[in-house]
């Protein structure tokens, strides 16, 4: 397990995703070959949704059903998959959380900030800004719930695709799994079995009560149609101050 003081140099990290459109529509005339690509990668999805009957009613009482369409199903998918790959997506806000100890009185609090800003550009140059100053400190690594499987690689991509050096901190490409400073959480706890728990269950387990005003599934909606940025800033920095928490319980 990990140590309570390797906790105090590590910096605990989430990141929110959404759709790089608002819908599949936008996203077909903006760039048609990237959506002619969604569409080949997620054929599967597609297929399934247009399986669903459509329900509709009608003001004099009583319903029909009908098949979905293709730009139904596409425009589902995409609502609910595009944020998932980074090809497809874009960062919407980065918060991170640090385990602060008084000296004197050894009492540890969390401190969180984050990142978001509508440039998504700006706020990878941000992160990458504060990543290499906090690697100053030989010593530092990250925590992050599905940080190897998912945050990692999705930020790398983003920063390739907006042009930009990827942070030496977030670029394990060709690391040995020993060789990786950071530490997931999700790996930590499945305890070498394969298996894919989400924070919320492990946090419970644990007895860390999560109250959020909404979870990863609702990001989209939040951004694109509630136009509420600082709800989702205010998730993801529940996530890691939870996760912080949670972290320094099951330390050692």
């Amino acid at each position: 397990m990990i140590s309570k003081y390797s906790i105090l140099n590590a910096q605990v990290i989430d990141i929110e995703t959404t759709s790089k459109y608002a819908t599949f529509s936008d996203f077909q005339v903006a760039e048609p070959k990237m959506a002619l690509l969604f569409e080949k990668k997620m054929k599967n999805q597609v297929a399934e949704k247009m399986l669903q009957p459509v329900h509709t009613y009608q003001a004099s009482g009583g319903g029909a059903s009908r098949s979905k369409t293709r730009m139904d199903s596409l425009e589902e998918v995409y609502s609910e998959k595009a944020a998932l790959y980074a090809e497809f997506a874009r960062v919407v806000c980065v918060s991170r959380a640090k385990v602060v100890e008084d000296a004197e009185t050894k009492k540890t609090t969390v401190k969180t900030v984050t990142i978001k800003d509508d440039s998504e550009a700006e706020i990878l140059r941000k992160l990458a800004s504060a990543l290499n100053k906090s690697a100053e400190n030989r010593e530092f690594f990250l925590i992050g719930h599905n940080l190897i499987g998912f945050d990692i690689p999705f930020l790398c991509k983003r920063y390739l695709i907006n042009g930009m050096e990827i942070p030496k901190t977030l670029d394990i490409t060709g690391l040995k799994p020993w060789e990786i400073k950071h530490t997931d959480s999700m790996r930590l706890w499945s305890f070498g079995a394969y298996e894919m728990t989400s924070f919320d269950l492990m946090a419970t387990s644990l007895g860390v009560e999560t109250k959020t005003i909404m979870d990863g599934s609702d990001v989209g909606r939040y951004f694109w149609i509630q136009k509420d940025v600082e709800s989702i800033a205010k998730y993801c920095e529940e996530d890691v101050e939870k996760l912080a928490e949670v972290m320094m319980n099951i330390s050692v």
